[in-house]
Order: structure tokens, then C-alpha cells, then sequence
């Protein structure tokens, strides 16, 4: 269950990336006209996706299996902790303070970075 619920998880934070880069696939795969066009356009599509997603998984493979133990040792900690920034999250965004320090962050960024982030 635990590998269903992190994959929902990443459907859901993947979907607003993919779903756009998707419907640019299937709009070529219909201007082709022809299955197998089709079929090559759609597979390489979900080769290259794939493949970072693979590649990541493997990667931090190793990095998991030996932090688990530590963290298998401090998850009430943890757990509190994780609480406890969401529930202060919660209450910023609740009286604005998420819009304050965005303001404040703004302020600070050069003028590039901020005209990069806010064009489209």
C-alpha cells in the first residue's frame, strides 16, 4: 500500500507538468493520421519519461536504505515535527503571513529573477 500511496502521490504532483507536455503529444499523434506514427510519437513520449523517473528511483536508492534506520529511530520526532510546520504553515496562510513573505522575499530577488518567475 505504501508503494500505491507514493505513487498517487507523484501522479498528483507530476500531472500539472505532464498533462500539458501529454496534450502536445497526442495533438502530433493526431495531425500523423497514421498508427504506427502514432505509436513511435506516444512510446518515445513515455521512454522519456520514464527514464529520469527510473534513473532517480536507483540513485537515491542507496541514500534511503542508509538513512532509513535513523529515521526508523526518530519518527515520533519526526512526525511531531512535520506536525507541527504544517499546522504553523496552516495558520500563516490562514492570517496572510504567505503573502507578507512573498512580498518580502520579492523585494530582495533581482529584478531578473523576479521578471523570469512572474512572465508567463
Amino acid at each position: 500500500m505504501g508503494a500505491f500511496a507514493l505513487g498517487a502521490l507523484l501522479g498528483m504532483v507530476w500531472s500539472p507538468c505532464s498533462g500539458p507536455l501529454l496534450a502536445s503529444a497526442l495533438t502530433l499523434v493526431a495531425t500523423k493520421g497514421n498508427a504506427p506514427d502514432g505509436a513511435l510519437i506516444l512510446g518515445l513520449f513515455g521512454l522519456g519519461a520514464a527514464v529520469p523517473l527510473v534513473a532517480i528511483a536507483y540513485a537515491t536508492r542507496a541514500g534511503f536504505t542508509r538513512s532509513r534506520d535513523w529515521v526508523l529511530g526518530h519518527i515520533g520526532a519526526l512526525k511531531t515535527g512535520f506536525a507541527v510546520v504544517i499546522v504553523l504553515v496552516g495558520v500563516a496562510i490562514l492570517f496572510g503571513a504567505d503573502k507578507w513573505l512573498e512580498a518580502q522575499i520579492t523585494q530582495r530577488l533581482p529584478d531578473a529573477w523576479v521578471n523570469i518567475t512572474t512572465r508567463f
